[in-house]
């Protein structure tokens, strides 16, 4: 099998999830545009691709306790933001965003919480617009790690804990 993969210098490229890359990838082409108007080249030993490609993490962190902090909201849940912020910030997620930048687990919980918030969102109103954005959430879901088989089952697990007697189903949208 490392035979099949892609070379470099004699070494063979990572293989890695879809979604990851389609995530850092703004980050990417930014770090590659801004080495090009610095007029930077690889001889340099210096890059500013990498330094902001690490950043996509970061940037992915923060925006998932941002949307953790509206699904706090919609649901009514009496709960300081402060203390939402230091049980996230102790899960081990800041370890891979700041040390490991390149992993699939930031991207994987940006991802499968915007879902459960367009869930929420979905069984709160009954809007069939958020039915598009499930969708979507879903398939990037899948991209970001193949074995998120959990997402096929999660619909059904936020309605049962939150919304049992909503009368809005995702078959009839």
């Amino acid at each position: 099998f490392e035979r099949r993969r892609n070379f470099l210098n004699g070494k063979p490229s990572p293989i890695g999830f879809f979604g990851t890359a389609l995530f850092s990838s703004p980050f990417m082409f930014f770090g590659n545009l801004l080495d090009s108007i610095l007029n930077i080249g690889l001889d340099s030993g210096y890059s500013n691709k990498v330094l902001i490609y690490s950043l996509s993490a970061v940037f992915y962190l923060f925006i998932t306790f941002f949307i953790l902090s509206k699904i706090k909201d919609q649901l009514s849940i009496q709960f300081s933001n402060l203390k939402l912020l230091t049980i996230y910030l102790g899960t081990g997620l800041p370890y891979y965003a700041f040390e490991r930048f390149s992993m699939t687990h930031v991207y994987d919980t940006f991802v499968l919480t915007c879902l459960i918030y367009f869930l929420i969102r979905f069984y709160k109103s009954g809007d069939s617009k958020y039915v598009y954005f499930i969708s979507l959430f879903n398939f990037l879901t899948l991209l970001t790690r193949w074995t998120n088989y959990q997402i096929f089952l999660l619909p059904f697990i936020i309605k049962e804990l939150f919304y049992s007697s909503s009368n809005h189903k995702l078959s009839r949208s």
